[in-house]
């Protein structure tokens, strides 16, 4: 049911890239995911999807699903993996940096969380705000990232 719900981020042009556990990878390609804020509205398309299903979750399983993510910008190689069975693999220090900056989430009590990098690139909105959580070393990065927390602010629609 959750990953069904999740086809509601299709309206901000998202693609899942994969799936990995009860983990979901979203990507766009930089114009479509920064046009219009896509892949910040798409994060919150599905909260909202997932808290007007509610009653749902709660009488099927008896909770509501909840989740955090964290977003990069950057550049990946993709490459064809695979004998017998065959798909294309993103690699990049992108996918590590958003991966590690969602693994913030907990630490700090935030939903969403961005680099610094991201948030460059973002055209401007009054739509969210951005909070500077720390200039944080992650692992596996040399050099330490910026990380803001990204909020939807009272006006912000998706």
């Amino acid at each position: 049911d959750c990953f069904r719900d999740l086809a509601v981020a299709l309206e901000n042009r998202a693609e899942v890239y994969q799936y990995v556990g009860d983990e979901a990878v979203l990507s766009w390609e930089a114009g479509i995911g920064l046009d219009e804020l896509n892949c910040l509205r798409a994060f919150y398309r599905f909260r909202d999807q997932l808290r007007a299903r509610a009653h749902h979750y709660t009488r099927l399983y008896g909770f509501v699903p909840e989740f955090k993510a964290g977003g990069n910008i950057g550049e990946v190689t993709g490459v064809e993996v695979g004998e017998i069975k065959r798909e294309i693999a993103f690699h990049g220090d992108v996918l590590n940096t958003a991966a590690r900056t969602q693994a913030l989430c907990n630490e700090y009590g935030e939903e969403l969380l961005v680099s610094e990098y991201l948030l460059k690139a973002l055209p401007p909105s009054s739509d969210f705000t951005f909070h500077l959580m720390g200039k944080m070393q992650l692992r596996g990065r040399q050099l330490p990232v910026q990380v803001y927390a990204v909020r939807r602010s009272s006006q912000g629609t998706d």
